[in-house]
């Protein structure tokens, strides 16, 4: 994979995502402080860094700015990354499935509980859902085999339902050795939504084998449990 950070595709916000890794990294300290050496985390910490920057030039560039799923693109190639380098240290995919959902936990818990409602409050505003209806009906037409392809739907009660054809995330783990991986990445969603309270519920995932990806949120309600020996 050919590139530089320079001329990556995700060129305006690549300091952006390498602050966000460097983050990542010492949160990670913490969680696995007990688990690995100082002079194990050092090196896993410093070849995923270096690797990160090394991908993000190849990391497709979906063409959709408004869609918050772009960014965890980024953020699950990152992941990806860091399960190369935690593998050699023996990690298993369900193990590094719990890993990506409790430093997800602990990152979104260090925003401001008035920013956390305010983001909550803006993901079901009546805006918000009217620009992810426009996504999701451009998400069709669009022929960028990259893009994320999905339906949105209102169900009673305020539930908010996303229906995923095409996940960009999934394709990316497929093409990059990622497949042990691909049923946890949804894990990353789940601890956003259990942190903010969008009442996440996953029934299926094209990660767990399904040919599509349902989610639905409905503001207030508990998170449904995520089963990391026996997904999908």
């Amino acid at each position: 994979m050919e590139g530089t950070v320079e001329d990556g595709q995700y060129q305006p916000k690549n300091k952006w995502y390498i602050r966000q890794v460097k983050q990542y990294n010492r949160l990670l300290r913490k969680l696995l402080v007990d688990d690995f050496s100082r002079e194990a985390l050092d090196k896993i910490f410093k070849d995923t860094l270096e690797e990160f920057k090394y991908i993000l030039p190849t990391i497709p560039c979906v063409d959709q700015k408004e869609n918050p799923n772009t960014q965890k693109l980024v953020i699950a190639a990152y992941f990806l990354t860091l399960y190369k380098f935690m593998k050699e240290q023996g990690v298993t995919p369900v193990e590094m499935g719990k890993i990506v959902y409790d430093v997800t936990v602990m990152k979104i818990t260090r925003i401001p509980k008035i920013l956390r409602w305010a983001k909550r409050k803006n993901f079901f505003s009546e805006k918000n859902i009217e620009i992810l209806q426009k996504l999701g009906i451009y998400s069709k037409s669009s022929r960028n085999n990259d893009e994320f392809v999905f339906d949105v739907k209102i169900k009673d009660e305020g539930e908010l339902c996303v229906t995923y054809r095409c996940c960009p995330i999934i394709k990316y783990y497929m093409e990059n050795g990622g497949e042990e991986l691909a049923p946890y990445v949804c894990t990353l969603d789940i601890a956003i939504g259990k942190v903010l309270g969008t009442g996440v519920k996953v029934s299926k995932t094209i990660g767990w084998g399904n040919s599509y990806c349902d989610f639905s949120y409905k503001e207030g309600r508990e998170v449904n449990h995520y089963d990391f020996n026996k997904v999908g």
